[in-house]
């Protein structure tokens, strides 16, 4: 039996249109697209603290966890966030996506 690993999305954004990424944002928690999939969220916006380094002021970012590869990829390629949500983002900035597993 092989052993199934959390798996987390990583999400950096450059923000352009502070405006429409929140009309995103909201749209996309009132899906509940993260809880369907069994995502939860670990980390979002900006850093508390910084440590080394500077944080650009433009850059935002998100931790999602997800029990393994496959609710992360059926929220990702969900019809309803391709389709109904992610568009929504478009002109709000860049965005850096990934899935990492745990390792």
């Amino acid at each position: 039996m092989s052993e199934t690993k959390p798996a987390y999305m990583l999400v950096v954004a450059e923000v352009t249109d502070a405006k429409k990424l929140a009309n995103y944002q909201g749209e996309l928690m009132a899906s509940q697209l993260y809880p369907k999939n069994e995502g939860e969220y670990l980390a979002k916006g900006r850093p508390l603290e910084m440590f080394e380094e500077e944080w650009p002021d433009n850059q935002a970012l998100v931790i999602a966890k997800f029990p393994s590869a496959e609710p992360a990829r059926r929220f990702w390629y969900s019809g309803q966030y391709q389709n109904d949500i992610k568009p929504l983002r478009e002109g709000a900035g860049r965005f850096t996506v990934a899935l990492f597993e745990e390792s």
